[in-house]
């Protein structure tokens, strides 16, 4: 017989409520509303029929997608984020095939925008010509260490008498009171071709700054401490010659784009810590390595472990997170609250809960024999 709150949550659900507002609607416990909900015929029809609902959404974004829409465009029309639009195409092969043949497109056009800008080639025709916005052509020039700033001259600022140093054929500057600059040879292009062309070498080390902040923050996981540190040991300062901090170093992270937005981050790590959360066989660990492969980090930007998770089922979900541990553990403590009896709190309890009993049942069989 379907209880008068498994009816009021099914019409709820009906409504395109969820599970968790469908439960804090009613005021009951989510966990205790998924499990009446899972004794109803009507709810498995519910959900077979939202699945099947899904994928289509998933098929019309996916044609959509092949007809040059972005992304972000096709979330915000079906009201999602697109990285959780992303996740879910990702189960498609021909998604994924179509996503390496676009970056490896993507790779080549980057490649030829460097080659342009070493030529000496302005942004707005760089664009045009391997059809990228201007912002990513500035990136990758930026990326290459470029001076974007150069037209059709070489010429730079006399240190000694504050004239105009002239480049010279053999990839060196002099001016007339004398004066030369000889560039450190690994600065020296390869190519002597490329020593007469209009391009100069970028001497202001922010632009050093940039590319060794880019490598700790995205390649070695530091956080803004550690950065601002390694920074100081290496020499570098701020533009007005002070030392690293915290905050200097999250707001160029933030200027560059690199750091991402966390709010939105910790959303949809909380919406797939309560997909995963207590189903059959899922540990925070699993939970844990799942977040890692799709590109999330902490707040501090290091990879999540079973201990950040639990912290998230316990802080953000409000869940109890002894639960949600091991299945070893959670059945452990499933025991002690309920003296020895199964719960169907979680799907894994009685089956749990069956295989202490077995082997509590053989250890008191060999005890017996032992006596004899």
């Amino acid at each position: 017989m379907v209880s008068t709150l498994t009816a009021e949550a099914i019409e709820l659900l009906k409504k395109g409520y969820g599970v968790k507002s469908a439960a804090e609607q009613l005021g009951v416990n989510r966990s205790t509303l998924h499990n009446e909900l899972q004794k109803d015929p009507e709810y498995q029809k519910l959900k077979d029929e939202r699945e099947r609902q899904k994928q289509e959404e998933e098929q019309q974004a996916l044609s959509r997608y092949f007809k040059g829409e972005t992304l972000k465009s096709i979330a915000d029309d079906m009201g999602i984020q697109p990285e959780t639009l992303k996740g879910r195409l990702e189960k498609y092969a021909e998604f994924v095939n179509y996503k390496i043949q676009q970056d490896e497109e993507l790779q080549k056009k980057k490649r030829e925008a460097v080659e342009l800008g070493k030529r000496g080639h302005n942004i707005q025709s760089i664009a045009r010509q391997v059809e990228l916005s201007p912002s990513a052509v500035l990136y990758e020039l930026r990326d290459a260490g470029i001076d974007t700033s150069i037209t059709a001259t070489d010429n730079m600022e006399c240190p000694a008498c504050s004239g105009v140093m002239l480049k010279q054929e053999l990839f060196f500057w002099k001016c007339e009171c004398g004066a030369e600059y000889w560039p450190a040879e690994e600065q020296v292009p390869d190519d002597p071709d490329d020593w007469t062309r209009p391009w100069k070498l970028t001497f202001d080390k922010a632009d050093m700054v940039y590319k060794e902040m880019k490598r700790m923050f995205v390649e070695e996981y530091k956080n803004a401490v550690e950065i601002a540190k390694e920074l100081n040991e290496k020499g570098y300062t701020t533009k007005n010659g002070k030392q690293w901090k915290r905050e200097n170093v999250l707001e160029y992270l933030k200027r560059w784009k690199l750091l991402p937005d966390y709010n939105k981050q910790r959303q949809e790590v909380e919406e797939i810590c309560l997909q995963m959360a207590g189903k059959q066989g899922i540990s925070c660990k699993d939970i844990a390595d799942r977040l890692n492969r799709e590109g999330y980090r902490t707040s501090r930007n290091k990879p999540w472990t079973m201990h950040n998770v639990r912290k998230v089922i316990r802080d953000g979900l409000g869940l109890d997170v002894r639960l949600y541990g091991t299945k070893a553990t959670a059945a452990k403590i499933e025991r002690e609250n309920t003296g020895g009896k199964p719960s169907e709190s979680h799907p894994w309890r009685v089956q749990e809960h069956a295989g202490y009993l077995a082997w509590k049942k053989a250890q008191e069989k060999r005890k017996g024999g032992d006596a004899k």
